[in-house]
């Protein structure tokens, strides 16, 4: 899933840092039920499958837009 996050953010031309998680504690604390999983600022936009180039950029634009207005 990162080169395709990788790629949409620069598409977007947004910087952010990307971290893999594959620790199971992390998993099991955060709830996830389905992998691979996409957070953005602390919020679950994919769960279960890895979102294609062409959906991503809305992922992260939607996800980046909910948290300005919080």
């Amino acid at each position: 899933m990162k080169p395709v996050v990788d790629e949409a953010l620069r598409r977007l031309q947004l910087k952010a840092s990307v971290t893999l998680v594959c620790s199971l504690a992390v998993i099991e604390k955060d709830g996830i039920q389905s992998l691979p999983a996409l957070f953005v600022n602390r919020q679950l936009v994919a769960a279960g499958h890895v979102p294609s180039i062409f959906t991503m950029p809305d992922l992260l634009k939607k996800a980046v837009n909910e948290q300005q207005h919080l």
